[in-house]
């Protein structure tokens, strides 16, 4: 009400979507119309972004923000609208808002043109940091600092929880008896132990590994859970994200002990797996001695390190949710990617395809190589790109982290992908909102320590 611009800011997982989304829910439910327009502003050029003048012609052309303003303020006074900017603020774009945030609310266009803004908008910046934001920019606007202890584990588990029901084919009393004996004890040991920046192979916030940790609980739900199978759910979860291998030995090692489980190889905890067949833990190689003879078509050799891996990218296959995969250069990431999606085909019809990164790949690659893996279509929320061939269209991406940062160290890349992910949306050349469906994003990286490589956002993770 005080201020036309608000910025939330706190680190991924702290609960910055879900505050102004509950907020738009309430103000729904009291019967009050919204209209809310989301941007990633890193996602595309400042020109896309706020416009452009043709210096010969005079013409203006309006960018996804001036558009996005120029619909707001033609809305009724009683409908409440908000332009969210999710993603990182640096002065190149945000300097051009000052005129806005102030008591003028008033946006001056470079062809001479303005648009004022009625008490009934409002901006939103969502953001991780407002480091680059100048002090004329933060002191126009209001502030909620959120920490990122501030959304509980348990609180987000035993949501997950009522919306699996009985499909979880154990009472609600066990499995939370398992999480707070195993689960929660172990994601103490990895905030304790290992350091969220270096130890992971991309940096992965708390509330990262906690989805990360029930996808994989998903997935053995389908194969019936016990104390056994959610044990593994956790350690892999939270060790699938941890490069360092003593620490991840470590973790398996405390996990089994707060279980009170037995190890099936005291000197490699790691090398654990279910046998349905036997009903308990045994060692991969138990599985993997017998080798095949050799034949032209084999391209994967199933070692027991191969195959940990391999369940560790199943869940989210099945899933269907888009994630990184990071490794040293060499390492087989791709090979373990098409291996993965193979063994899956009779299972759901999947097309894939890659695209390979240099340093100059930008959100428009994406673009047209998503056109033309998909057909474009009419759906609930406007143009939509769906699946050509298949069920469902996964697109690797692979050296994510090549293409370089700006001066603020936003990736335009990873920016577009974070807007596509987190909405499942993208702007066309056109301005127009593109929809996205049965799509799925798998990202592919060399640790940023790596010659040419760089530090993507943790927002990513």
């Amino acid at each position: 009400k005080q201020r036309i611009g608000v910025s939330i800011v706190g680190p991924s997982g702290s609960g910055k979507t879900v505050i102004w989304r509950s907020l738009a829910g309430g103000l729904m439910r009291l019967g009050k119309s919204t209209s809310v327009h989301t941007i990633n502003p890193k996602s595309m050029s400042k020109q896309q972004l706020l416009g452009r003048l043709n210096a010969d012609t005079r013409e203006w052309t309006d960018g996804a923000l001036t558009a996005a303003s120029r619909k707001v303020s033609k809305e009724p006074l009683e409908t409440v609208c908000w332009i969210v900017c999710d993603g990182d603020v640096d002065p190149e774009w945000i300097e051009s808002l000052n005129s806005v945030l102030d008591d003028n609310r008033l946006l001056t266009l470079p062809n001479g043109e303005r648009i004022r803004f009625h008490d009934n908008v409002n901006f939103i910046f969502e953001t991780d940091t407002l480091a680059y934001a100048s002090p004329a920019t933060v002191s126009r606007l209001g502030m909620v600092y959120l920490p990122e202890g501030g959304v509980p584990v348990e609180a987000v588990v035993e949501r997950w929880l009522k919306q699996r029901g009985e499909k979880i084919g154990v009472s609600a009393t066990a499995f939370l008896e398992w999480c707070e004996s195993i689960f929660y004890r172990c994601l103490e040991w990895v905030k304790e132990h290992v350091s969220l920046g270096s130890d992971l192979g991309v940096e992965v916030s708390v509330m990262g590994l906690v989805r990360n940790v029930l996808s994989h609980v998903e997935e053995a739900i389908k194969n019936g859970l016990r104390k056994e199978t959610f044990l593994l759910t956790v350690v892999r979860g939270l060790g699938g994200c941890i490069s360092n291998s003593n620490l991840s030995a470590q973790l398996y090692r405390f996990a089994f002990e707060c279980a009170k489980e037995v190890m099936p190889d005291e000197a490699d905890p790691q090398d654990c797996t279910w046998s349905d067949e036997l009903g308990r833990l045994i060692r991969y190689r138990a599985v993997s001695d017998a080798v095949p003879p050799w034949s032209s078509s084999i391209t994967l050799v199933k070692t027991p390190q191969v195959m940990m891996t391999l369940d560790l990218l199943q869940p989210h296959l099945r899933s269907g949710r888009h994630f990184i995969l990071a490794g040293l250069e060499g390492s087989g990431k791709r090979l373990l990617v098409r291996h993965a999606l193979a063994e899956i085909a009779n299972e759901i019809k999947i097309r894939g395809a890659g695209l390979q990164c240099s340093g100059q790949t930008a959100a428009r690659d994406v673009i047209v190589k998503l056109r033309s893996l998909c057909l474009i279509g009419a759906g609930a929320r406007g143009r939509t790109y769906r699946p050509r061939e298949g069920q469902r269209v996964v697109l690797q991406i692979e050296d994510v982290n090549l293409p370089k940062p700006d001066r603020y160290d936003t990736t335009q890349l990873v920016a577009s992908l974070q807007e596509m992910v987190s909405y499942a949306v993208f702007h066309d050349e056109d301005l127009e909102w593109v929809a996205l469906e049965n799509i799925q994003f798998i990202s592919t990286m060399a640790p940023s320590t790596t010659l040419g490589r760089h530090t993507i956002s943790r927002r990513s993770g």
